[in-house]
């Protein structure tokens, strides 16, 4: 499992140390990548020196260069995507989600919002808001062992992204929007940014 990004404040990454240590007494094969920078790094890597799992079972990187994450992603079995549970991320669009996506790794989220409820109703991956930490790691233990999920998963993942994500799909939405807006075709407008008209 791979944490790629931001180790600021409302990133939250103690939250994978919790988890390491978790997952360690769960199933100890299973190994946690973290890469990146920022303002709490050396605190993550102090926690995870004194919780045991530093260099057993966690492993802290310094950032790559972002062309090099999607290659990263995709030797994982699972991409994270953290946040502390405040209410004003909720509607976040977090670059870590899209990206796990792109590259058909499946995501585990830790907070709400809409990127929750999709990763649910579209099975591409573990939307574990609120769940103990223990709790967390019995299911990724399952899930990541389980090959069939993986692939299940993985390909959820991929077809979301080109489905609903996909940048030349995006911006020809935005321009139908940005047109029908400007000929005061509001209803229309609403349509088309929702999905519900693409024409």
């Amino acid at each position: 499992m791979i944490y790629a990004g931001t180790f600021g404040r409302i990133n939250g990454v103690g939250y994978m140390v919790r988890l390491a240590k978790e997952l360690y007494l769960v199933n100890p094969d299973i190994r946690v990548l973290l890469v990146g920078d920022g303002l709490e790094k050396a605190a993550v890597c102090a926690s995870a020196r004194q919780d045991g799992v530093l260099n057993v079972n966690l492993f802290i990187e310094d950032s790559l260069p972002k062309k090099d994450i999607p290659s990263l992603l995709s030797a994982a079995d699972m991409a994270a995507s953290l946040f502390i549970d405040l209410p004003e991320m909720q509607p976040n669009s977090a670059n870590k989600f899209f990206d796990a996506l792109a590259s058909g790794t499946p995501v585990l989220l830790n907070y709400g919002g809409w990127q929750h409820h999709l990763i649910e109703a579209k099975g591409c991956g573990l939307a574990m808001w609120r769940k103990p930490v223990r709790e967390v790691a019995e299911i990724v233990s399952e899930r990541i062992t389980d090959p069939a999920w993986l692939d299940s998963a993985s390909r959820a993942a991929r077809r979301l992204a080109e489905n609903a994500f996909d940048r030349d799909s995006l911006a020809s939405q935005v321009e139908k929007v940005i047109v029908a807006g400007a000929v005061r075709e509001g209803g229309r407008a609403v349509g088309v940014a929702t999905g519900g008209e693409r024409d």
